[in-house]
């Protein structure tokens, strides 16, 4: 059963004003890359984005992105460790596919 850090991943702020928002967007999305691997749920009109912390035994951390979305919390509870797995590989043979990272 998955656990959540006491505390999310607070990425860079963004500055909303600029002409540019899309590098503002992309830096901090990267930041939150590099933070480690990430599983992303489906939430209303956009994603719940959780940081990979620990597999073994399964420990995830929330990242504050845009509108803050969050999964259920049984189905953070209900997360083997076989299941972050199979996750991370779906995710990385899909970026494989269009050879590109994928941010689904």
């Amino acid at each position: 059963m998955a656990r959540l850090t006491p505390s999310p991943f607070i990425p860079p702020p963004i500055n909303f004003d600029k002409p540019d928002i899309r590098e503002e967007l992309d830096a901090a999305w990267k930041a939150v890359e590099q933070q480690g691997d990430l599983l992303t749920f489906p939430v209303c009109d956009g994603q719940a984005v959780y940081i990979v912390r620990s597999i073994h035994p399964p420990l995830l951390q929330a990242v504050d992105w845009l509108d803050c979305y969050r999964a259920d919390p049984a189905l953070i509870r209900g997360l083997r460790a076989i299941d972050i797995e199979t996750r991370l590989a779906q995710r990385k043979a899909i970026a494989a596919l269009f050879g590109r990272k994928c941010q689904a």
